[in-house]
């Protein structure tokens, strides 16, 4: 559970995945207007499932081609 991110900065992603890969999975993400997850063009891989992405799916992704995969997520 995701609550409260980015006082210092309201722009600021939840999570920040900048390398390598992430899974991520059963999250719920609070705040509705802020950006959830933030994927940096080095990423290998990210899959985002079963998670509550409340206000829909706030992902910005700079990584190549088919990297991130989303499902099966809430997104309301």
């Amino acid at each position: 559970m995701f609550h409260g991110w980015g006082i210092a900065d309201p722009n600021a992603s939840c999570v920040r995945v900048d390398g390598e890969a992430a899974l991520l999975s059963n999250c719920d993400f609070f705040d509705e207007k802020k950006p959830q997850i933030y994927i940096g063009e080095k990423t290998l891989g990210v899959a985002i499932s079963n998670c509550r992405l409340r206000g829909g799916a706030k992902v910005e992704s700079h990584a190549p081609g088919d990297t991130v995969q989303l499902g099966q997520n809430i997104v309301k």
